[in-house]
């Protein structure tokens, strides 16, 4: 369901993409016809065609805190994100989220507007402009593509693929669904390497590029360094055409870092994800629209810890779901915002309270 944005004279512009009867006679030999299924399966194994080397990126690094504002545009793959570019980045992409939060929830006084209702929140965190990028849904993969992927996944015995909302594959194909590509080489274990999960959410402009992606990512579950800390991929998938706007995180992959990780050094099992990711996903796939808390580290790129691992009371909730309810509770004060920089800092006071720090939103103290 598209949402509805009030949106005054400043509003903020949001960063822009760069660059599916038998006769009772013997049966007559013939050639079987080919499976459309297999032709799909075949297309999805074929070799991905390398965009380039992409620098190593250390996903863990906690940079100190820098003057902000500062340079709005991430950089392009094959090009290392600076620590000062990424929270210069990330701090503008959130503050441009807290003016349309505060357009939405408080009127030119700063009073809150009680006619608007917070089922909208969710959405405005998470979910790509219903204007751009809206292509995603429009133009949907071809009949027995998702089949086609889970039918790889049993052949090769590496992968299972299931829907999160309807247990019918081809349902939930026809209607449009988050698919769990998951793992099975290496049987997951939540409770390894407690307060070790994280997520690297993926914004790409179609479907098949989507689907592409993540057939790719599956070779990595068999990788001797990856495979046993990598559960799944998660992605939005659907195989009839929609007029809707869809999540930002297209694909999510879970991940636990190494056994012999350490806070503050490098996170091998992240980067490998990362350069893969960078490796297979065409530049002009790459959607530079993301949702506000989670970390950049490439264009199309963020990352994050899954909250389920660092806060009590947060099992089963998803980490905007976090962040939601801590926003909710400051709209549930009633206390005047004059103006957007005003209802961050109340947010950000919210965040550290709940053991989210303000300057590092994507993490967990």
């Amino acid at each position: 369901m598209a949402f509805k944005k009030k949106r005054g004279k400043s509003a903020p512009v949001r960063p822009q993409a760069g660059p599916r009867p038998r006769s009772g006679s013997a049966p007559e030999a013939r050639t079987p016809e080919p499976d459309p299924v297999d032709d799909l399966v075949d297309d999805l194994v074929q070799p991905q065609e390398e965009v380039g080397d992409v620098p190593p990126l250390r996903l863990w690094d906690v940079p100190e805190p820098a003057p902000l504002p500062g340079p709005a545009s991430p950089r392009r793959q094959g090009e290392t994100l600076t620590d000062a570019d990424r929270r210069s980045v990330n701090y503008q992409r959130d503050m441009e989220f807290f003016q349309a939060l505060w357009e939405v929830y408080y009127d030119a006084s700063g009073a809150r507007d009680r006619s608007m209702s917070e089922s909208m929140l969710y959405g405005l965190m998470s979910t790509d402009d219903p204007l751009q990028e809206a292509d995603y849904l429009r133009v949907p993969l071809e009949e027995g593509s998702i089949a086609a992927l889970a039918s790889l996944g049993l052949r090769n015995k590496s992968f299972v693929t299931f829907p999160q909302d309807n247990p019918d594959l081809q349902q939930a194909a026809a209607a449009g669904d988050y698919f769990h590509v998951a793992n099975l080489q290496h049987t997951f274990d939540p409770g390894r390497n407690a307060r070790r999960m994280r997520r690297l959410a993926v914004n790409v402009r179609t479907q098949e590029a989507a689907l592409s992606l993540t057939a790719g990512l599956t070779t990595l579950f068999a990788d001797e360094e990856v495979g046993p800390y990598f559960e799944k991929v998660k992605v939005f998938l659907s195989e009839a055409p929609a007029e809707s706007p869809v999540k930002t995180d297209k694909l999510v992959l879970y991940y636990l870092t190494a056994d012999d990780a350490q806070d503050g050094g490098p996170d091998v099992v992240g980067d490998r994800l990362l350069a893969a990711i960078n490796s297979m996903l065409p530049p002009d796939q790459a959607v530079m629209l993301t949702s506000p808390f989670y970390s950049r580290v490439a264009e199309a790129v963020t990352w994050a810890e899954d909250a389920q691992h660092f806060m009590p009371g947060a099992e089963g909730m998803s980490f905007t779901d976090t962040r939601a309810s801590l926003i909710r509770e400051i709209l549930d004060t009633d206390e005047a915002m004059p103006n957007a920089a005003a209802l961050a800092e109340a947010v950000f006071d919210a965040f550290d309270v709940a053991g989210i720090p303000w300057n590092q939103r994507h993490r967990h103290s």
